[in-house]
């Protein structure tokens, strides 16, 4: 039986409307989480945005350790769209700044990375990335990923235009000494508005790039989701393959979230605009991924959006879905048994509020916690918007809500 709340995590300088947990990461080995604040306002900078680093104590609970910004951040920046964060003892930090303003190019984007020196992040640096094609409205830092050891950092900007197309792109950075440096630029289909780069994944061994976009079953417009798969057999990025879904339509938004396990045999990917939503698993078939199963969306809850954030454990045993749209939000926790995945719980909140909750999710590695970003959860009874990150962790084969204080 599932207990009732008792604590949720909450920013330090609570803003209404600063929407806390947004974007959130957790390193795989589940002791450090990172949530993002793009509408945060700091000093006198409207929606600059920040992004705040929680590290796990005994007994499940979280302190809040340090708050990074943006060291030329600006207003509207929207710093803390996207984080990223690689496992230790590295903990490399990545944040995505999708509205950064630079000189005359409006919306260019900027990602920024923190390293981690055995206690605190240092000081942020901005990744410094060229393109003959850089304009205004890229949106560098829409998405951001990072290898597990820190060696290579990967920023999308899904509107980057080449010519009259607007096919997006990737910039891969490789690690040389303390700083990155931008070794490569993958640009996604050049037939249409491909958009590649507004979601980004990377697999453990940093030879496998996932990219979402978008693609056209025919002609110049393109409404399909799709995920472009790159691979890495030497040193370089090289384009594989595709990824669509078998029952993919028009601006079902397929790739908005996508997870993979740690052995590579499950890929976990949300499509929230099929209808109320679908997540699909894709596993390796020879050299291609293949569609292997579509999770069973429940019926008996309202909650749209579904596939708007998944997560996968490292053995791809467990799996949990968010579903933020309508009443309080709700993510939804799944088991596989062979190649079946069952449903086996709805973890929600206690607040009867839009919340939003499973706007963002993240499960450990061993899944043994399991967290919920809630963009919109209030504090107190009054009407304060403020965000908040629900954890939960095991209890009889259930998730129970963790106490933070």
């Amino acid at each position: 039986m599932v207990r009732s709340f008792e604590g949720k995590i909450v920013p330090p300088d609570p803003e209404d409307y600063a929407e806390f947990a947004t974007s959130l990461a957790l390193s795989r080995d589940g002791q450090v989480m990172v949530v993002g604040a793009p509408r945060q306002n700091v000093n006198s900078n409207n929606d600059q945005g920040q992004v705040y680093v929680f590290q796990r104590q005994a007994n499940d609970a979280w302190t809040q350790v340090q708050i990074l910004t943006a060291p030329d951040g600006a207003a509207e920046d929207h710093f803390g769209t996207a984080v990223a964060i690689a496992n230790g003892p590295d903990y490399t930090i990545v944040v995505g700044a999708p509205d950064y303003d630079e000189g005359g190019n409006t919306g260019i984007g900027a990602a920024y990375f923190f390293s981690h020196n055995g206690a605190t992040w240092n000081t942020g640096m901005k990744l410094a990335i060229s393109d003959p094609n850089e304009s205004f409205y890229n949106h560098r830092g829409q998405a951001v990923a990072v290898a597990p050891d820190g060696s290579a950092i990967f920023v999308g900007a899904p509107g980057l235009s080449v010519g009259a197309n607007t096919p997006g792109g990737v910039y891969a950075l490789t690690r040389v000494g303390p700083n990155y440096s931008q070794t490569q630029t993958l640009v996604g289909p050049t037939g249409g508005q491909a958009g590649m780069g507004r979601q980004l994944l990377v697999n453990n061994d940093n030879n496998l790039l996932f990219a979402a976009g978008h693609y056209a079953p025919s002609g110049p417009i393109i409404t399909y989701g799709a995920v472009h798969v790159y691979t890495k057999p030497v040193a370089t990025w090289v384009y594989d393959e595709r990824l669509e879904p078998s029952d993919g339509e028009e601006f079902d938004d397929f790739g908005h979230s996508m997870d993979i396990s740690d052995n590579e045999a499950y890929l976990l990917i949300g499509a929230p605009q099929i209808g109320d939503g679908e997540a699909y698993v894709f596993t390796p078939s020879g050299n291609t991924w293949a569609e292997a199963a579509i999770l069973p969306r429940p019926t008996a809850f309202i909650y749209g959006h579904f596939g708007a954030s998944v997560s996968i454990d490292g053995a791809g045993e467990t799996a949990v879905i968010g579903a933020w749209l309508n009443g309080g939000g709700g993510i939804h926790y799944y088991e596989r048994s062979g190649s079946t995945w069952t449903r086996q719980q709805t973890l929600v909140t206690p607040e009867e509020r839009d919340e939003n909750l499973g706007y963002s999710v993240a499960i450990s590695k061993n899944a043994d916690i399991i967290l919920g970003g809630a963009r919109y959860a209030h504090a107190g009874e009054a009407f304060h918007p403020i965000g908040a990150v629900y954890t939960f962790v095991p209890g009889y084969r259930i998730f129970l809500p963790a106490v933070t204080r």
